[in-house]
């Protein structure tokens, strides 16, 4: 017999045949993800969802949607991942920038050319451009005050 949350998700959520989503027609949060509410508080359905099927979900440890169907509730389209590995396989602009391999000028972020500044990547070439153009620059106003 199911649980009376169990019932909940099921009734609350439409199987789609054609992606095997089951999208959720209960509460919806700005976000877009399914709200459900459990013991008097409320949670996000996936989650619930993903804890009846696997178990507890480990600390610091997101839910990511396989499907990208944020308001998807079937636990076979979730899965438990680092906020790390949930944010790269987003299209957020982070995702979007981690996997450029080139700068805008099409010069290649790998190798030698590569420069690391804090949590950014940049381009050699253009970064050391950027600094002889603002030393030119610089120079010129001197020259010109003088």
């Amino acid at each position: 017999m199911r649980s009376s949350i169990e019932n909940r998700l099921a009734d609350l959520c439409i199987k789609d045949s054609g992606t095997g989503c089951w999208l959720w027609t209960g509460a919806i949060d700005s976000g877009g993800y399914a709200r459900i509410s459990v013991a008097g508080k409320n949670a996000t359905a996936h989650r619930v969802s993903y804890e009846l099927a696997n178990g507890a979900i480990a600390t610091g440890l997101q839910i990511d949607h396989l499907c990208r169907i944020r308001h998807c509730v079937n636990p076979a389209h979730l899965e438990a991942v680092s906020p790390r590995v949930n944010t790269l396989r987003s299209t957020a602009v982070t995702a979007v920038n981690a996997i450029k391999t080139e700068c805008p000028l099409g010069h290649s972020l790998s190798g030698d050319n590569l420069l690391l500044e804090g949590r950014w990547r940049r381009c050699r070439i253009c970064r050391t451009a950027q600094n002889r153009a603002r030393t030119a620059a610089y120079e010129a106003r001197k020259r010109s005050v003088a």
